[in-house]
């Protein structure tokens, strides 16, 4: 069976990375960051994303093993306060409804809990 090997740009496994085709068959690596997909079929375009490593799209054309790095993600800094800052008002709107996407998960539970954040750049 064909096999996804996910390692980080140290060449450590990469466990828990999500691998999901275009149709949406998904995978998650084990420990060891492989991942065997059922099936010989595995031809389509595969997207590896893990919350500590940029995402990755990999077109794969013939059932093989496939070797994946991921490179580590840069974030900007977060500044968390329980209220706003001195002398400004705090947004009146209620939290977003709708899910942020993938790589603002974090901030988005924040701002259902009614946490107000505030992002800066340096």
């Amino acid at each position: 069976m064909p096999t996804f090997y996910i390692e980080n740009e140290r060449g450590e496994p990469v466990p828990s990375a999500h691998i999901v085709r275009a149709d949406g068959l998904g995978l998650i690596s084990d420990a060891q960051g492989t991942a065997t997909v059922g099936s010989a079929n595995m031809v389509g375009t595969w997207t590896v994303s893990h919350v500590s490593y940029q995402t990755k799209t990999v077109p794969v054309t013939m059932p093989i093993d496939i070797g994946v790095e991921l490179f580590d993600r840069t974030l900007d800094p977060v500044i968390i306060t329980p209220d706003a800052p001195s002398g400004t008002t705090p947004p009146a709107s209620p939290p977003p409804t709708t899910p942020a996407p993938a790589n603002n998960n974090f901030l988005y539970l924040l701002a259902l809990a009614g946490i107000a954040v505030y992002l800066t750049r340096r």
